[in-house]
């Protein structure tokens, strides 16, 4: 098996709550029981289709879905997965493999409520999760839709020396509140491929972009070159021709 790395990936300087990509991923809460249908859109193009049923009869109060294991160009084989979830449960939307974004939606599949949204990710509501990671080293800025006068400043920090505390501290995410207020903190700082992890308690959406990318430290150079170090001598060895004494008394 072949790895790679994935360049456009490691670059990413964009990002945003509406859709789902490699270095993020969204919850959402299912509060009603029922049948839902799942919609995955490429820009404004359907291109998957997959059926959620949420019971008291299903003990999982999780599930995960994987873009990545639906191939989006099989038409013939649209809408043939089906997902299971307890009532109150979490679905948890990401993708393992491409940095494609995806829109997802959840509609209501019954007579009365047939073709009602209950999710969409265009706009988040209260109870989802948002979460995405930084790679690239620099400052950052995220702003809120439902409050567009407060705005959070990330500084996603070069690590200079490898640090058992840093590796620590780059494990556990960081967590901010998003409320009609906006953001419950003003700055952030954090280690690359730290997690940033958005709490929502109001409606919108999630815009974050680098202002500006990371300056490396200048080298300081002393100010007086170093000494050179004494080059060493040669050693000489002197070369003793020995005879043996008693072939000498022989001869």
């Amino acid at each position: 098996m072949k790895h790679y790395i994935n360049k456009a990936a490691i670059a990413k300087t964009q990002f945003n709550s509406r859709s789902v990509s490699l270095l993020s991923y969204i919850v959402h809460p299912v509060k009603e029981g029922g049948v839902y249908i799942g919609k995955i859109y490429s820009n404004k193009d359907l291109v998957e289709e997959f059926k959620l049923e949420c019971t008291d009869e299903c003990g999982e109060k999780q599930v995960n879905i994987d873009l990545a294991s639906f191939n989006l160009y099989d038409f013939a084989g649209r809408g043939q997965k089906t997902y299971q979830v307890s009532q109150g449960g979490y679905v948890v939307f990401y993708d393992s493999k491409y940095n494609n974004e995806y829109r997802l939606r959840l509609e209501k599949l019954s007579k009365s409520e047939r073709g009602k949204v209950d999710f969409d990710t265009s706009k988040l509501e209260k109870g989802d999760i948002y979460s995405t990671v930084f790679l690239q080293p620099g400052q950052y800025e995220a702003k809120f839709s439902g409050n567009n006068d407060k705005s959070l400043k990330i500084m996603v920090e070069y690590p200079e020396k490898p640090d058992f505390r840093q590796r620590n501290q780059a494990i556990v995410p960081e967590q901010v509140v998003v409320n009609e207020k906006g953001f419950d903190k003003q700055d952030i700082k954090m280690l690359p491929g730290k997690g940033l992890v958005f709490l929502f308690e109001g409606s919108g959406d999630i815009q974050i972009k680098m202002v500006k990318p990371y300056e490396k430290k200048p080298v300081q150079t002393p100010s007086t070159p170093p000494a050179k170090p004494e080059k060493r001598k040669k050693k000489i060895l002197k070369k003793v021709h020995w005879e043996n004494p008693k072939y000498r008394q022989n001869k």
